[in-house]
């Protein structure tokens, strides 16, 4: 309260003139060679205050189908980039857990791009006895040619879990749509 009061007192009894400083978000882009390019966002974007959210229930039956059939959570919108922020898991057991093999991993990605937003484990998650939640953070995204494509969720099981009878995994994926070139 006292930095308020200051701050009050320096813009009425002095005639400096002072900017507070501003802030320019830029995505750097990163390719698969390296090259890296910060002018992939539309001049004039608004970076909106609160994030959009897509939900998407998954059955046991798609879990387990996952890693041959991505299902898709937030839909592709031409020219913007779907900017996952976080994304919330929640794992509702029903009649029994999930049974996994060795430890793997539940990926959010960018459709038909393979660039990975995020991956959560299943190991300790859905092959619990009890429901858990989990909340993950997005970590920043290599990769060009991602502007207007889908976001959807897949496995990297190469043997598909199994069970999971009346089981489910809400996904909710928090994100901003920014312009693109």
């Amino acid at each position: 309260m006292k930095c308020l009061y200051a701050l009050i007192a320096l813009c009425l009894f002095t005639s400096t003139a002072f900017a507070l400083p501003t802030f320019n978000p830029q995505i750097v882009l990163e390719n698969q060679q390296g090259e890296t390019s910060v002018n992939a966002i539309k001049a004039g974007s608004v970076f909106p205050a609160s994030f959009r959210a897509a939900t998407v229930t998954l059955t046991a039956a798609q879990v387990i189908a996952l890693p041959g059939t991505p299902i898709q959570l937030v839909a592709a919108q031409s020219g913007k980039l779907i900017q996952v922020v976080a994304v919330e898991y929640i794992y509702t057991k029903g009649a029994a857990a999930f049974t996994i093999g060795a430890s793997k991993n539940l990926i959010v990605e960018y459709n038909t791009s393979g660039v990975n937003i995020q991956l959560m484990p299943t190991t300790g998650f859905i092959d619990q006895s009890t429901s858990k939640t989990a909340f993950t953070y997005a970590g920043s995204v290599a990769g060009v040619g991602i502007g207007g494509q889908a976001v959807q969720i897949t496995s990297d099981d190469t043997t598909p879990v199994s069970g999971g009878t009346g089981s489910t995994v809400k996904v909710i994926v928090y994100y901003n749509l920014i312009n693109v070139l």
